[in-house]
Protein backbone atom coordinates (compact mmCIF):
# COMPACT_ATOMS: atom_id res chain seq x y z
CA UNK A 1 0.00 0.00 0.00
CA UNK A 2 1.32 3.52 -0.71
CA UNK A 3 2.82 5.25 2.29
CA UNK A 4 3.26 8.89 1.31
CA UNK A 5 1.65 11.51 -0.89
CA UNK A 6 4.01 13.60 -3.06
CA UNK A 7 3.41 17.19 -4.08
CA UNK A 8 0.63 17.82 -6.56
CA UNK A 9 1.88 17.71 -10.18
CA UNK A 10 1.31 20.42 -12.75
CA UNK A 11 -0.24 19.68 -16.11
CA UNK A 12 1.92 20.09 -19.22
CA UNK A 13 0.61 21.12 -22.60
CA UNK A 14 1.15 18.37 -25.22
CA UNK A 15 3.24 19.19 -28.28
CA UNK A 16 1.01 20.05 -31.27
CA UNK A 17 2.61 17.20 -33.24
CA UNK A 18 2.21 14.62 -30.50
CA UNK A 19 2.46 11.09 -31.86
CA UNK A 20 -0.46 8.71 -31.98
CA UNK A 21 1.28 6.61 -29.33
CA UNK A 22 1.34 9.50 -26.86
CA UNK A 23 -2.24 10.41 -27.71
CA UNK A 24 -3.26 6.81 -27.17
CA UNK A 25 -1.62 6.97 -23.78
CA UNK A 26 -3.46 10.21 -23.07
CA UNK A 27 -6.78 8.56 -23.90
CA UNK A 28 -6.01 5.74 -21.50
CA UNK A 29 -4.21 7.47 -18.67
CA UNK A 30 -4.34 11.22 -19.15
CA UNK A 31 -1.30 13.31 -20.02
CA UNK A 32 -0.14 13.31 -16.40
CA UNK A 33 0.64 9.61 -16.72
CA UNK A 34 2.34 9.79 -20.12
CA UNK A 35 5.78 10.88 -21.19
CA UNK A 36 5.62 14.02 -23.29
CA UNK A 37 6.65 13.94 -26.98
CA UNK A 38 10.00 15.56 -26.14
CA UNK A 39 10.75 12.66 -23.80
CA UNK A 40 10.27 14.49 -20.52
CA UNK A 41 8.13 13.10 -17.74
CA UNK A 42 5.54 15.37 -16.14
CA UNK A 43 7.08 17.56 -13.46
CA UNK A 44 5.78 17.88 -9.95
CA UNK A 45 4.63 21.16 -8.48
CA UNK A 46 4.68 22.21 -4.86
CA UNK A 47 1.76 24.61 -5.36
CA UNK A 48 -0.51 24.59 -2.34
CA UNK A 49 -4.21 23.72 -2.76
CA UNK A 50 -6.17 26.72 -3.97
CA UNK A 51 -9.05 26.19 -1.59
CA UNK A 52 -8.82 28.41 1.47
CA UNK A 53 -7.69 26.54 4.56
CA UNK A 54 -10.14 26.33 7.45
CA UNK A 55 -9.90 25.10 11.00
CA UNK A 56 -12.10 22.10 10.29
CA UNK A 57 -11.67 19.37 7.64
CA UNK A 58 -14.03 19.38 4.68
CA UNK A 59 -15.56 16.08 5.77
CA UNK A 60 -16.48 14.67 9.15
CA UNK A 61 -14.55 11.44 8.58
CA UNK A 62 -11.90 9.88 6.36
CA UNK A 63 -14.53 7.49 5.01
CA UNK A 64 -16.72 10.38 3.89
CA UNK A 65 -13.73 12.12 2.31
CA UNK A 66 -12.74 8.99 0.38
CA UNK A 67 -16.29 8.44 -0.85
CA UNK A 68 -16.44 12.02 -2.13
CA UNK A 69 -13.07 11.64 -3.86
CA UNK A 70 -14.15 8.44 -5.59
CA UNK A 71 -17.42 10.05 -6.69
CA UNK A 72 -15.52 13.06 -8.10
CA UNK A 73 -12.98 10.89 -9.91
CA UNK A 74 -15.66 8.66 -11.39
CA UNK A 75 -17.55 11.72 -12.65
CA UNK A 76 -14.38 13.14 -14.20
CA UNK A 77 -13.47 9.76 -15.70
CA UNK A 78 -16.95 9.28 -17.19
CA UNK A 79 -16.88 12.68 -18.90
CA UNK A 80 -13.28 12.21 -20.05
CA UNK A 81 -14.22 8.83 -21.55
CA UNK A 82 -17.23 10.36 -23.30
CA UNK A 83 -15.18 13.17 -24.87
CA UNK A 84 -12.49 10.69 -25.89
CA UNK A 85 -15.06 8.31 -27.37
CA UNK A 86 -16.38 11.21 -29.44
CA UNK A 87 -12.92 11.97 -30.75
CA UNK A 88 -12.23 15.02 -28.58
CA UNK A 89 -15.47 16.82 -29.50
CA UNK A 90 -16.57 19.70 -27.24
CA UNK A 91 -13.62 19.43 -24.83
CA UNK A 92 -14.98 22.24 -22.64
CA UNK A 93 -17.34 19.67 -21.16
CA UNK A 94 -14.50 18.63 -18.85
CA UNK A 95 -14.44 22.00 -17.06
CA UNK A 96 -17.03 21.27 -14.33
CA UNK A 97 -14.99 18.26 -13.20
CA UNK A 98 -11.51 19.77 -12.93
CA UNK A 99 -9.98 22.92 -11.47
CA UNK A 100 -9.55 26.00 -13.63
CA UNK A 101 -5.77 25.63 -13.32
CA UNK A 102 -5.63 22.25 -15.07
CA UNK A 103 -8.64 22.57 -17.41
CA UNK A 104 -6.61 24.14 -20.27
CA UNK A 105 -4.25 21.16 -20.30
CA UNK A 106 -7.11 18.70 -20.62
CA UNK A 107 -8.79 20.77 -23.31
CA UNK A 108 -5.58 20.96 -25.33
CA UNK A 109 -5.19 17.20 -24.88
CA UNK A 110 -8.66 16.55 -26.29
CA UNK A 111 -8.04 18.98 -29.15
CA UNK A 112 -4.91 16.99 -30.03
CA UNK A 113 -6.98 13.82 -30.04
CA UNK A 114 -9.44 15.44 -32.44
CA UNK A 115 -6.60 16.63 -34.65
CA UNK A 116 -5.17 13.10 -34.80
CA UNK A 117 -8.64 11.73 -35.66
CA UNK A 118 -8.52 8.97 -33.07
CA UNK A 119 -11.00 8.01 -30.39
CA UNK A 120 -11.47 5.57 -27.58
CA UNK A 121 -13.92 2.74 -27.12
CA UNK A 122 -14.88 1.33 -23.75
CA UNK A 123 -14.29 2.66 -20.25
CA UNK A 124 -11.74 2.03 -17.55
CA UNK A 125 -12.89 0.33 -14.35
CA UNK A 126 -12.03 2.25 -11.20
CA UNK A 127 -11.53 0.26 -8.00
CA UNK A 128 -9.40 -0.18 -4.89
CA UNK A 129 -9.53 3.44 -3.72
CA UNK A 130 -7.47 4.30 -0.65
CA UNK A 131 -7.29 7.64 1.13
CA UNK A 132 -3.92 9.37 0.91
CA UNK A 133 -4.65 12.59 2.78
CA UNK A 134 -7.61 14.48 4.18
CA UNK A 135 -6.75 18.05 5.13
CA UNK A 136 -8.86 21.12 5.93
CA UNK A 137 -8.63 22.26 2.30
CA UNK A 138 -8.11 19.18 0.14
CA UNK A 139 -8.41 15.42 -0.29
CA UNK A 140 -6.07 13.05 -2.10
CA UNK A 141 -6.56 9.38 -2.86
CA UNK A 142 -4.95 6.43 -4.58
CA UNK A 143 -7.12 4.72 -7.19
CA UNK A 144 -6.68 1.68 -9.40
CA UNK A 145 -7.78 1.68 -13.04
CA UNK A 146 -8.27 -1.35 -15.26
CA UNK A 147 -8.05 -0.54 -19.00
CA UNK A 148 -8.67 -4.04 -20.33
CA UNK A 149 -11.89 -2.97 -22.08
CA UNK A 150 -10.50 0.29 -23.51
CA UNK A 151 -9.38 0.37 -27.14
CA UNK A 152 -7.96 3.13 -29.36
CA UNK A 153 -9.53 3.46 -32.82
CA UNK A 154 -8.47 5.48 -35.85
CA UNK A 155 -10.79 7.50 -38.11
CA UNK A 156 -11.82 4.36 -40.00
CA UNK A 157 -12.58 2.39 -36.86
CA UNK A 158 -9.42 0.29 -36.97
CA UNK A 159 -8.04 -0.81 -33.62
CA UNK A 160 -4.65 0.87 -33.18
CA UNK A 161 -4.26 0.10 -29.48
CA UNK A 162 -0.62 -0.50 -28.67
CA UNK A 163 0.06 -4.12 -27.65
CA UNK A 164 2.40 -2.75 -25.00
CA UNK A 165 -0.11 -0.44 -23.36
CA UNK A 166 -0.77 -1.02 -19.67
CA UNK A 167 -4.02 -2.66 -18.64
CA UNK A 168 -3.68 -1.75 -14.98
CA UNK A 169 -2.40 1.40 -13.33
CA UNK A 170 -2.40 3.08 -9.95
CA UNK A 171 -3.18 6.79 -9.84
CA UNK A 172 -2.66 9.37 -7.13
CA UNK A 173 -5.28 12.10 -7.49
CA UNK A 174 -5.82 15.41 -5.71
CA UNK A 175 -9.19 17.07 -5.11
CA UNK A 176 -10.60 20.25 -3.63
CA UNK A 177 -14.14 21.60 -3.10
CA UNK A 178 -15.88 22.82 -6.24
CA UNK A 179 -17.05 25.86 -4.28
CA UNK A 180 -16.39 27.28 -0.84
CA UNK A 181 -17.91 25.07 1.86
CA UNK A 182 -19.01 22.55 -0.78
CA UNK A 183 -18.63 18.82 -0.22
CA UNK A 184 -18.64 18.23 -3.96
CA UNK A 185 -15.04 17.75 -5.08
CA UNK A 186 -13.27 18.45 -8.37
CA UNK A 187 -9.99 17.04 -9.64
CA UNK A 188 -7.00 19.35 -9.21
CA UNK A 189 -4.21 17.05 -10.37
CA UNK A 190 -3.15 13.43 -10.83
CA UNK A 191 -0.16 11.28 -11.64
CA UNK A 192 0.56 7.64 -12.25
CA UNK A 193 1.79 5.88 -9.10
CA UNK A 194 4.69 3.54 -9.85
CA UNK A 195 3.74 0.94 -7.24
CA UNK A 196 0.44 -0.64 -8.29
CA UNK A 197 0.85 -3.69 -6.06
CA UNK A 198 -2.16 -2.60 -3.98
CA UNK A 199 -4.27 -2.97 -7.14
CA UNK A 200 -3.48 -6.65 -7.58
Amino acid sequence: MPEASPARPSRRMPHPRATAAVLSCALLLGTAACASPDGDAPRASTTAPSAAATDEPIFASDEEALAAAVEAYEAYSEMSALISAEGGKDPDRIRPYVSKEIAPGYITEFESIAEAEIRSSGEARIFGAKLAEHSPSAVSAYLCRDYSDVRILDSEGNDITSPDRPTLSATLAWFEPADENSKTLILTGSEEWDDNSFCQ
